[in-house]
């Protein structure tokens, strides 16, 4: 079948979208374009600014600046005012237990969650959620059909840091 999308000649793994960098126009360019969008688009609507694409990066990404530890849940609850989240008292090993908000109701039960050891990302800025500080992320993985909590290695303790083998550098703790 000519035309399809495997007929291309091109490797699968090969990105379908290209993004390349804009060129800049000159100064004498650049007022005649603002002239003509300026005629041929309405403008934006006042007090909503328009959004923009995040721009790609080709950084690396160094997964060792996240702090992921071990910790317990040893208290879960449902959000007062969210059917879909927990409110989840965990202790990572500081001496005190943190509030984690996690989108998790429709995936697990409270009582799986209960007592549950898992992995958390611990030095996320916090942010509120539905009105509740939640001071780090319980770490998943899923597909389309399925979420699950990651499992802790085995002799893992409360407080233990995961690091990902082959990474080293420095964390940046928030709280």
């Amino acid at each position: 079948m000519s035309g399809s999308a495997n007929d291309s000649g091109k490797d699968p793994e090969e990105p379908k979208v290209k993004v390349e960098p804009k060129e800049k126009p000159s100064k004498g360019e650049k007022k005649k374009d603002q002239a003509k969008t300026s005629e041929a688009e309405p403008k934006a609507k006042k007090g909503k600014p328009e959004k923009k694409a995040a721009a790609p990066t080709n950084e690396n990404v160094d997964v060792s600046r996240l702090d992921f530890r071990v910790g317990k849940i040893v208290k879960v609850e449902k959000h007062p005012d969210a059917d879909t989240l927990y409110l989840e008292q965990v202790d990572v090993g500081e001496g005190k237990t943190r509030t984690v908000v996690s989108g998790l109701v429709k995936h697990i039960t409270l009582e799986e969650m209960q007592d549950k050891v898992a992995v958390f990302m611990c030095n996320l800025k916090p942010a509120k959620m539905r009105g509740v500080l939640s001071e780090a992320m319980i770490m998943c993985a899923s597909t389309p059909e399925k979420v699950e909590i990651l499992n802790v290695p085995k002799g893992a303790a409360i407080g233990d840091k995961v690091f990902a083998e082959g990474y080293t550098g420095r964390l940046n703790v928030y709280s």
